[in-house]
């Protein structure tokens, strides 16, 4: 560990724990320490989503468990052909839908505009994927032409397909300006919880008095989403659930108190489905991080594979550290939607279509190093007194 011209010495010990050789030892244990800001982050790869189709506002995606990439433009859905790579390749289409930008109200004939691309997920069983029509959106669906199709879950097999308008496939769902669905987590105790959502009805931004709410559709039985939660404080943000506690989380998207999130046990969740008494948004859930809000609006909503919760927004990246304080933000100059892939516990910041990837780690404190320190420093001292002693008594 030392100089051999040191150890060879008895007086090395006065030189090997001399004061300046300790303190420089602690001022490296201390450089370890420290909390990820902008400039600490590299990022990991870069990629650019396909394009949004003529009615989309925007490009949607979601990883699948094994690390690929499913996008989704409001006509077609699309494929990552690697972890990371910025090759799609399109496997499956909603007929009728945005495809004719030259007649795409349906005023000539031909193909009518069908969805602006909301949010889009899979079964929890891995083999479907669940396709939501975002806020506007028309087409042809149960006609007559030019309806407003905003709110329709749609549904196809996860080797993809064809999602047919009008007069073929109907929407498995019709909840109003959702912009999340997540399955319901294996510990559910809600029968055929295979095929059933969490998934959040916000409002249109109009209202003067707006509440939003969580239901829970079931992909095999109609139409009807029961409520779980009700009077949320303006339009909810992404939903995420923590396997750790069994916790629902969903925050505030925006209003006197955007960036509040709060959680919802799971036993209170299958409650209140089976009884059909929703909870009330903040009276019933628990808040996570009353002293830091208004950072971020929930736009994608995850815990990584340590339990630190991640926001998107207006503001960037948010991380929160488990008991709900900051544990980092970095500003992306724009706003930010985040989106989690497990495989390799890593994070997706959209701002547009443009993407920047990162470790999630990297986002994470660091513990604090200064007890490190302070106890390293003491048993160091003792180590001299003790050397010492045993110099004085030779």
């Amino acid at each position: 560990m030392f100089p051999a011209s040191d150890t060879e010495r008895c007086s090395s010990w006065r030189r090997c724990f001399a004061p300046g050789r300790m303190f420089s030892l602690a001022a490296l244990w201390l450089g370890v320490g420290g909390v990820a800001g902008g400039s600490d982050l590299v990022p990991v790869a870069t990629l650019t989503l396909p394009p949004s189709n003529h009615n989309a506002f925007t490009t949607t995606a979601r990883y699948n468990s094994d690390g690929i990439l499913y996008a989704w433009d409001g006509f077609g859905v699309w494929r990552q052909d690697g972890i990371n790579s910025n090759a799609f390749t399109q496997i499956g289409t909603v007929i009728g839908g945005n495809n004719e930008p030259a007649n795409w109200y349906g005023t000539t004939g031909g193909a009518y505009n069908c969805a602006d691309a909301g949010p889009i997920n899979f079964s929890g069983d891995g083999v479907r994927i669940l396709l939501g029509n975002g806020y506007g959106g028309w087409g042809p669906w149960n006609n007559p032409p030019q309806t407003n199709l905003s709110g329709l879950i749609w549904v196809m097999p996860i080797s993809g397909g064809t999602v047919s308008l009008p007069g073929g496939d109907s929407p498995v769902a019709i909840v109003q300006y959702h912009t999340d669905f997540i399955p319901l987590p294996a510990a559910s105790t809600i029968e055929n919880k295979a095929t059933k959502y969490f998934v959040n009805q916000g409002v249109s931004g109009y209202e003067s008095d707006p509440h939003s709410s969580i239901l829970i559709f079931d992909e095999t039985t109609g139409l009807a989403a029961v409520p779980v939660i009700v009077n949320g404080p303006g339009a909810s943000t992404s939903l995420t659930f923590n396997p750790a506690n069994n916790r629902l989380y969903a925050g505030v998207g925006y209003g006197a108190e955007r960036g509040k999130i709060y959680s919802f046990g799971l036993d209170q969740l299958d409650s209140a489905f089976l009884s059909k008494s929703p909870l009330d948004f903040t009276t019933d859930g628990a808040l996570f991080n009353p002293t830091a809000w208004n950072n971020q609006s929930g736009a994608g909503l995850f815990f990584d594979a340590h339990g630190y919760l991640f926001a998107g927004g207006n503001e960037g990246i948010t991380c929160f550290a488990p008991d709900g304080t900051v544990s980092a933000v970095l500003d992306m100059g724009y706003y930010t939607s985040l989106i989690y892939n497990p495989f390799n516990d890593q994070i997706l910041a959209l701002t547009g279509s443009m993407g920047t990837i990162y470790n999630a780690s990297d986002f994470e404190a660091v513990p604090e190093p200064s007890i490190f320190v302070l106890i390293a420093i003491a048993a160091l001292g003792l180590l001299v007194r003790r050397a010492r002693s045993t110099i004085a008594a030779l």
